[in-house]
């Protein structure tokens, strides 16, 4: 079976590339909330482009669907807020020749970011997934996609009720297991044989432009592109969650600046997760970490100290992971230009440049800005996860 590929056909190692498919990542300079997104178009006709999470940190396939309403206002967990909101953009099933009759599940609560959001969905439908660009003409027929209908959000809100920014949906990349509810776009993918494996791979390519220029990228199910990195491959040990999904690998040493950041010993794991917007780091005392790292603090954030073009396109933050075999390390290494997405702009401070970090106390997320500089693969059936030195310049690097 070809490769179904959305975006720029591979032009090395196609054969290592058969029975996989494709989907584009990008990450744009927003308002502070950027996380790695995918784009496509569902049914047939197409319906509008509809841009989702690419999420490592779930294993969940959902889109808000016709009439979705999104609840908000309330700054309590749990608690309703005042505002009312319809989703938009949403995927149009009811458009689509391609979908089959709504097929009931659940009912299904997704929750996500601590408790903050619930998103509820009650069926499902099949349906075709279309690349959302021009030259682009294949297409994965038969997809399973949970249609969200109502969703809370704990957002504070004045009263005013002036609208909420919110996910159109989320198409979860984690490993798919007893505890997945519905839709699983990798393992649906494996199930009706357009993969034949249980490997994911994710990279982007180098930012040669401005520190706010958008960031584009691949994520690969059922194949690993040997072009797509530099360096050795080395795998990891990972550790078990049992109350989350996810790939969790160990604590890395982090050089950022040159200055080495200390970090806290009460975690001993970090969960790499497309789907978060900060790098989460237990570093041990803020005034150090600033200190050490030439970073500034900016009415809350951490910051660089002036404009996010003037970071220095060789300038980088230094991720050491040990590998699973003894003796092994990689050390991958993301441009601080990339974790520049409009936190300042936001803030209304264009003389500092907020970054994507944040203190994690007892806890350490690698997130979506990692993900710019680093290349990961999953083989969820041996259940190994590696990755190397990614955000390569140009199309590929020397075939390998």
């Amino acid at each position: 079976m070809a490769s179904l590929i959305f975006g720029a056909l591979l032009a090395q190692g196609a054969a290592a590339l058969q029975d996989s498919v494709s989907l584009p990542l990008s990450l744009a300079y927003g308002d502070g909330s950027s996380q790695v997104m995918t784009t496509f178009r569902m049914g047939h006709p197409e319906g509008e482009p509809l841009s989702v999470v690419a999420d490592t940190g779930s294993a969940n396939f959902w889109i808000f669907g016709p009439n979705a309403t999104v609840n908000y206002g309330s700054q309590y967990l749990g608690v309703p807020g005042p505002c009312n909101e319809t989703a938009s953009p949403f995927y149009n099933y009811t458009a689509s020749n391609a979908a089959t009759a709504p097929e009931a599940f659940g009912p299904a609560e997704y929750a996500y970011g601590g408790n903050s959001k619930f998103i509820d969905s009650t069926f499902t439908v099949n349906d075709t997934v279309n690349a959302a660009f021009p030259d682009a003409s294949e297409s994965v027929v038969g997809v399973r996609v949970a249609v969200a209908e109502s969703a809370m959000y704990r957002q504070y809100d004045d009263g005013s009720c002036a609208g909420l920014d919110h996910e159109t949906g989320i198409l979860g990349l984690a490993p798919f297991a007893n505890t997945t509810t519905g839709p699983s776009f990798r393992q649906d993918l494996l199930d009706q044989g357009t993969v034949t494996s249980k490997v994911l791979s994710m990279w982007f390519e180098a930012n040669e432009g401005a520190a706010t220029a958008p960031l584009n990228g691949t994520a690969l199910i059922g194949a690993v592109d040997h072009t797509k990195y530099s360096g050795e491959l080395v795998e990891l040990p990972l550790f078990s969650s049992p109350s989350s999904v996810g790939y969790f690998v160990g604590v890395p040493k982090v050089t950022i600046n040159g200055g080495i950041v200390a970090l806290e010993n009460s975690t001993s794991d970090c969960l790499i997760d497309s789907g978060s917007i900060f790098d989460t780091l237990p570093f041990t005392n803020e005034t150090e970490f600033l200190d050490a790292t030439g970073l500034v603090d900016l009415q809350g954030f951490i910051a660089y100290p002036s404009a996010c073009d003037d970071i220095p396109a060789n300038a980088t933050i230094d991720y050491l992971f040990d590998g699973a075999k003894d003796g092994e390390s990689v050390t991958v290494k993301i441009p601080l230009r990339n974790y520049a997405k409009g936190s300042g702009d936001f803030l209304g401070e264009t003389d500092k440049c907020g970054i994507q970090i944040q203190q994690g106390y007892d806890a350490c997320t690698l997130a979506a800005p990692f993900f710019t500089g680093a290349f990961i693969t999953a083989d969820d059936e041996a259940g190994t996860f590696a990755v190397a030195q990614g955000g390569l310049r140009g199309s590929y690097s020397e075939e390998k």
